[in-house]
């Protein structure tokens, strides 16, 4: 059963949504109206060009350009951890691995790994540490180092800003004093920012970050990598992992298409007797 679970796990695909910009539609209007456009989906909002434009500092400006005009809404990017049960508070679940879950006890050694409060009651050659704030009752992500490189411990995917930064951190402390974890970054299959060896000292957290930018990329899948490949030690605990993007903007656009007023022209006035008709033309198909 152990084993049919892990397997059911590695082939979960998780993906988290992530906020936009959601706007009126491109209109029409004639020349001397106005249209009111309307945004959601941000915080505060600044439209651009102002010109025409009232409320420009709105999600519901009301326009009356006097040519076409495009209109850019824009709208600060949340810095906010989008990483679902980072802290693992949650149990085992919200991430993936291709390490093998086991319930206590580790009998199955390296390649496994547990969520729980006490690593020493899931393998007595671990040190029962506290989490990252110190309780020794909390969630952490219980690691018994992997014997083949590449594998990867944890990962989480998520729909991301194009052309941002973001920042990922992920805390994590040595079970064992003997070949120490070295934790890597690893996004869309390739390794970002450098590796982090654990501190020499068992139950002391170590910080391991990198930062990413997402260029094209609208997805992207996280994972976090123990690179140490020893059997004896490489055991660790990872706690409060968190991906956020640094600044910059979302961004959407509405087009403002004013055509000229039409014209209307029936002529000179004119005069007809009792009983006949005139055919009057406005000069305007369809006015």
């Amino acid at each position: 059963m152990k084993k049919l679970f892990a397997f059911a796990l590695a082939l979960m695909v998780i993906q988290f949504s992530f906020g936009q910009l959601v706007s009126s539609n491109d209109t029409t209007i004639c020349a001397g109206t106005s249209a009111q456009l309307q945004t959601s989906g941000g915080t505060t909002y600044t439209w651009t060009p102002t010109t025409g434009l009232t409320g420009a500092n709105t999600a519901t400006p009301v326009a009356a350009p006097t040519a076409t005009t495009t209109y850019v809404v824009s709208s600060p990017i949340s810095n906010a951890n989008i990483v679902v049960n980072g802290d693992f508070s949650q149990g085992n679940t919200g991430f993936t691995s291709e390490y093998n879950y086991e319930t206590p006890t580790n009998i199955n050694g390296s390649g496994s790994y547990f969520v729980g409060s006490n690593a020493n009651a899931w393998n007595t050659n671990m040190t029962g540490c506290a989490d990252r704030n110190g309780d020794v009752g909390s969630d952490m992500l219980i690691v018994n180092g992997s014997l083949t490189a590449g594998t990867k411990v944890w990962c989480q995917t998520h729909s991301v800003y194009p052309n941002t930064n973001y920042a990922l951190s992920a805390w994590f402390q040595e079970l064992h004093q003997q070949n120490y974890p070295v934790l890597q970054w690893n996004v869309n299959g390739t390794n970002v920012g450098n590796a982090t060896q654990a501190i020499f000292f068992v139950c002391v957290f170590t910080n391991a970050q990198a930062q990413w930018n997402s260029g094209i990329n609208t997805q992207a899948t996280f994972c976090l990598i123990d690179n140490n490949i020893q059997g004896n030690g490489n055991d660790l605990a990872i706690d409060q992992i968190s991906i956020a993007p640094t600044g910059g903007n979302m961004t959407d656009t509405v087009v403002v298409t004013v055509q000229s007023a039409p014209t209307v022209n029936l002529g000179a006035d004119t005069a007809i007797c009792a009983g006949q008709s005139l055919v009057l033309d406005a000069g305007n198909a369809g006015a």
